[in-house]
């Protein structure tokens, strides 16, 4: 059940057009979406980050980072930091694909891709920059009970946000927009086998 679900993502993705963006004026990073089987059901992986890191201090985001000159590609990027805040190795990620990218207020660009690892995957969280891991089902993130919509005042204009709460925490800003884009591949994937196709 989970590998038909990647299988279906995989395809759903590969079939969209990635939003990028080649703004010159932001720091190109990328982010691991990791989705993985626990006791049947797939779960997403996220990370509080902790206090002591140079950016977005306490958010809760995916494993991820600043493009480093040794990083051949942005997928190296995400693999790399994913290795460094979890202790993933970046054999044992099965890379689906990309949700495009996502820009930030702080001055980025995040390219997000899609993988899996294993069920009962070892993570060794890295105390210097992850404070705990958050583990979220991925029926949590899809239904509307935990999704919320807020208005912020950006550049003299109201903006609406989505954010998503469970378990205490809030998933805001660019992994919130990052969120709502895997959630849109799956409501597609709901649609198409609701067509039959």
């Amino acid at each position: 059940m989970f590998d038909g679900l990647l299988e279906e993502l995989k395809a759903t993705l590969s079939g969209r057009r990635s939003r990028t963006s080649g703004d010159p004026h932001l720091t190109p990073s990328a982010v691991l979406v990791l989705i993985y089987p626990r006791d049947g059901e797939p779960y997403v992986l996220f990370t509080e980050r902790t206090e002591e890191v140079e950016h977005h201090k306490g958010e809760v985001s995916f494993p991820g980072g600043a493009r480093e000159p040794g990083d051949a590609s942005l997928l190296d990027t995400a693999l790399r930091e994913a290795a460094e805040e979890l202790g993933i190795v970046p054999g044992d990620v099965n890379v689906i694909g990309t949700l495009g990218d996502t820009s930030t207020a702080s001055g980025f660009l995040i390219r997000s891709f899609v993988g899996s690892i294993r069920e009962g995957y070892r993570l060794r969280p890295n105390p210097e920059e992850i404070a705990q891991v958050i583990e979220v089902p991925l029926k949590a993130l899809a239904g509307a009970e935990g999704r919320r919509s807020e208005t912020r005042w950006t550049g003299g204009q109201p903006r609406a946000f989505s954010s998503f709460a469970y378990g205490g925490h809030l998933i805001w800003g660019a992994t919130a927009g990052i969120v709502e884009r895997l959630v849109e591949a799956l409501h597609t994937m709901e649609r198409r086998a609701g067509d039959g196709s």
